[in-house]
């Protein structure tokens, strides 16, 4: 990448016949234009003038500047900023601190807030968490695994709880304790001092306070998506893919938990992944399925034509499927 930079801003610069105001206007003034000539000077026995060779040398040090600067620049822009969407009940909130977005992930805590949501219910029916809402903040962004692990505590008018959710799986089970130990009567705060105290080993001393809650509140299915004869519930807190019992399918199959890509359909076929495997499911049988090894941190983009069926990452596509012909192919090309 950076000898292409290099290499683009060299052959732009000689285009102008030498670093003029017109190529520098480009860069909105950050960097002065060198006052050179274009011609050069020559002496009687064809040796190259000191002044020459000095607007050269500055020529070629701006080059190799600037090339610098958009491969900083290019570095910079690959990686998104965390960001941070807000999931609102009647009892609980769930925000979630996010790098990549994810729309599994997102109908995960959508789907987990419904539950909880019943679960505080009913637990404010025996007179428990009168403060009101829980609100909960959830770290999901990669590379953030070093952040502070867990903090808990009450409020006036609520309840707060920070997760490091790439520490800590979060799942149904784990957040109705913590639910539980808010609405206990020897519960404590739970705040440490980050810099002194690892987020793994905070978490462990934190859990040793829950861990002997038992969740006996029994969580309903819901059916969350449905495709031809493919539909995704949320039991016992997953995102579950499994076949249509309604008579129209030919097995009653649990495919099993949903991942890197949202189910979808494509005519009469059902697509589903779950862990690296693509499953092409026709009439609730598998007709074809492949494997993908590597997944990007973005979430795939799937193109559906009368045809062809095309999947793309952030920056090229990655897989090819034939409806005719019943088969993927591997693109190798990136863009």
């Amino acid at each position: 990448m950076f000898g292409c930079c290099t290499l683009a801003v060299a052959r732009l610069a000689g285009k102008v016949g030498g670093l003029t105001e017109v190529f520098f206007t480009g860069l909105r003034g950050a960097l002065p234009a060198p006052k050179c000539r274009a011609g050069g000077l020559m002496g009687r026995n064809g040796v190259r003038s000191r002044e020459r060779r000095l607007c050269a040398g500055l020529k070629m040090r701006l080059i190799t500047l600037i090339a610098l600067l958009l491969f900083t620049t290019g570095k910079i822009n690959a990686t998104p900023e965390l960001d941070v969407y807000t999931l609102q009940g009647k009892h609980v909130t769930i925000s979630v601190v996010f790098r990549y977005h994810s729309c599994i992930q997102r109908l995960f805590y959508t789907s987990l807030l419904e539950n909880l949501d019943s679960f505080a219910e009913k637990l404010k029916q025996t007179g428990k968490l009168e403060r009101g809402k829980i609100n909960f903040q959830i770290m999901t962004g990669i590379w953030m695994d070093g952040s502070t692990g867990v903090i808990m505590y009450r409020y006036r008018d609520g309840y707060f709880c920070w997760l490091n959710g790439l520490v800590q799986p979060v799942t149904q089970d784990y957040l109705a304790k913590i639910i539980s130990y808010f609405a206990s009567d020897n519960w404590q705060s739970f705040v440490y001092d980050y810099e002194k105290i690892y987020p793994d080993r905070a978490l462990q001393i934190f859990n040793q306070r829950i861990d002997t809650i038992n969740i006996t509140h029994q969580f309903n299915s819901k059916r969350i998506l449905e495709l031809n004869s493919v539909a995704v519930n949320f039991e016992n807190g997953s995102l579950l893919a499994k076949n249509i019992t309604d008579g129209k399918t030919a097995s009653s199959r649990v495919y099993g938990v949903i991942s890197n890509m949202m189910p979808f359909s494509a005519g009469s076929l059902d697509f589903v992944t779950i862990g690296n495997t693509i499953y092409v499911i026709e009439n609730g049988l598998v007709i074809n399925q492949y494997e993908q090894s590597t997944w990007d941190y973005y979430q795939p983009h799937v193109e559906v034509f009368p045809k062809w069926v095309n999947f793309t990452g952030r920056f090229h596509y990655f897989l090819s499927y034939s409806i005719e012909n019943n088969r993927f192919y591997k693109i190798n090309e990136r863009f």
